[in-house]
């Protein structure tokens, strides 16, 4: 799967894809926080992205990548540190981390 663009649409993703082939998502969503992601015309919110990496693994994913942007006008100290908090493996997602494999 390449690399998708993240719509309001990512809660279904993991339904519509009907493939036997289940190694990995790769989703850009550029900022960690809603409000950043908002200034810089991202209208996804974290509720969507997590519900969506969710769906994904309960579907057979195995691994969900994110990529995210540094120096973004307007960037505060806080939405570096929420890059930290999303990239850091958690049950919230719904997979394993990597030291789970």
């Amino acid at each position: 799967m390449p690399s998708l663009r993240i719509n309001e649409q990512l809660r279904t993703l993991a339904d519509v894809l009907e493939t036997d082939r289940h190694s990995g998502l790769t989703l850009a969503p550029e900022a960690a926080l809603d409000d950043m992601r908002r200034q810089i015309g991202k209208q996804v919110r974290n509720d969507d992205l997590l519900e969506g990496c969710r769906t994904a693994f309960a579907k057979g994913f195995h691994r969900v990548k994110l990529y995210f942007m540094c120096g973004l006008p307007g960037e505060r100290p806080e939405d570096l540190d929420g890059i930290i908090d999303m990239a850091e493996p958690s049950p919230r997602w719904g997979g394993r981390s990597a030291a789970g494999r």
